[in-house]
């Protein structure tokens, strides 16, 4: 397969990028503008029908796969997830991972002439996305955490036109079996920094095995929190665009609790508190959170996470007392 990616690049006097990040930033803001040599069989026309919506490629690729891989390669691969199938079987994750990018790529490059973007929209929203990772670059090199920029691989909004998922038109996409990789709707209404901290945050997480695994309204709650922090401090987005993403308002002020109990037992700044919770998030290191809310307390705040019953702002406010 022959794919063609290249970067957009930009007018630094123009649009600012945070000087730590901006050799680097460009190079991971993607546009896909062609992708050749197609499946055989979709040269014969016998192949399974290309999506219109993005939400449907899972359902592509599997049914694609099923052609492509032998039997054994494919009850393989649908037994188990990527994640286990790339530790016990990495000759058939490899071939899934190659198989997924060109479908992937092919589509995008199709959908992208489907559905044209013009060249000032595309760069503008390419812009947003620079500069919302320049800010997150800085604060991962500045809290000494290790960052792995996403891939951010721009599309066509209509794609994420699909009336089982109204509520997700600005959360972007990841393609499972397409790691790293972010795909995001060309849209100048959408807040696409909640979307890219929440992605980013995700791609971060090194845990050990001896790290704390959080329950996932706290992991949503927590990203959110951060999310609305670096809006608002480096004005990514307008407070009307911040208001359309409030989906995990009742993960928020979950979360805020917490921050309220740090910031009063451990005298930090609302900003320290934020960051300390992340680092924990990120780190599955514990210690930062034990120190300053006693062991019991957080153990069970763990323990609740994953308990939906318990994971509302009454026990959370008893616990913390």
């Amino acid at each position: 397969m022959i794919s063609m990616r290249i970067s957009m690049l930009f007018a630094k006097a123009a649009l600012p990028t945070p000087p730590l990040m901006a050799p680097t930033l460009a190079a991971f803001v993607l546009l896909v503008i062609a992708a050749a040599a197609a499946p055989a069989w979709a040269a014969k026309g016998d192949g399974p029908k290309e999506p219109r919506s993005i939400y449907s490629l899972r359902a592509y690729h599997h049914e694609s796969l099923e052609r492509s891989l032998s039997q054994g390669q494919f009850e393989i691969y649908g037994k188990r997830e990527p994640d286990a199938l790339r530790s016990r079987d990495p000759e058939v994750y490899g071939m899934v991972l190659d198989r997924v990018r060109e479908l992937t790529d092919a589509w995008t490059a199709s959908v992208r002439e489907q559905f044209p973007v013009g060249d000032k929209d595309q760069a503008a929203f390419a812009a947003r996305v620079e500069i919302a990772q320049g800010v997150l670059g800085e604060l991962f090199a500045a809290e000494g955490w290790q960052y792995t920029p996403l891939e951010v691989v721009l599309v066509p909004r209509q794609v994420f036109n699909d009336p089982r998922h109204r509520r997700k038109w600005f959360d972007g996409f990841e393609v499972e079996y397409y790691p790293g990789a972010y795909f995001v709707g060309v849209d100048d209404k959408a807040p696409v920094s909640v979307a890219l901290v929440h992605q980013t945050l995700r791609l971060n997480r090194r845990i050990g095995e001896d790290g704390v695994r959080l329950g996932r309204p706290f992991q949503l709650g927590i990203a959110e929190c951060l999310a609305r922090h670096l809006v608002d401090k480096h004005a990514l987005e307008s407070k009307k665009a911040l208001r359309r993403a409030d989906v995990y308002a009742e993960d928020r002020v979950r979360v805020e609790l917490i921050l309220d109990a740090l910031v009063d037992r451990g005298g930090l700044s609302r900003e320290q508190a934020i960051y300390r919770l992340v680092g924990t998030y990120l780190s599955g290191n514990a210690e930062p959170m034990v120190e300053i809310l006693g062991h019991h307390r957080w153990e069970r705040l763990v323990e609740m996470s994953f308990k939906k019953r318990d994971w509302y702002p009454s026990p959370i406010e008893k616990l913390l007392r």
